[in-house]
């Protein structure tokens, strides 16, 4: 019998449409209506830094109109760091949920090059999954599949 492995994640549903999962003990904090500070001649989805308990931290935003936010709510990533030292991201949320990831949720993405040129952060996603979600199609329901991805937070931070 093969033993299949679970995962306790945060899927992150951010502006602009994606959906990234993270691990559990990688959140630092949720919090609300913090002022951006704008970043001149940054790239389009990290032209803002925002102040966390003391520290200035880049603020990932894929909404596309960066005059009016869609959402105030902002999630603070830990993770490590080359040195061992904890970095921080704050990623700008639509909405969080809990969800528990089974092995056999994993998909196989990487040989469709469609999501390529799709993803603005496709250079840092290590792994994806899917899972089924609920879609209102002319008032009826019906199941549709939700990739969710999973990026390298250190590639992200650094580009």
């Amino acid at each position: 019998m093969r033993t299949t492995l679970t995962t306790d994640c945060w899927v992150l549903h951010l502006n602009g449409g994606y959906t990234l999962a993270i691990s559990i003990y990688q959140v630092a904090e949720l919090i609300n209506n913090t002022p951006r500070l704008s970043i001149p001649q940054a790239p389009a989805h990290c032209c803002y830094l925002i102040s966390w308990r003391n520290k200035l931290i880049p603020l990932v935003d894929y909404q596309t109109n960066s005059s009016s936010p869609d959402s105030d709510n902002i999630m603070i990533v830990k993770f490590s760091g080359d040195d061992e030292s904890i970095l921080h991201l704050a990623f700008a949320v639509t909405s969080v949920e809990k969800h528990s990831v089974n092995d056999s949720d994993f998909s196989n993405l990487f040989s469709t090059p469609q999501h390529q040129s799709k993803l603005p952060f496709w250079s840092s996603v290590i792994s994806a999954f899917q899972s089924n979600g609920r879609a209102s199609e002319c008032g009826s329901k019906s199941e549709s599949k939700k990739t969710t991805y999973i990026i390298d937070m250190k590639h992200l931070y650094a580009s």
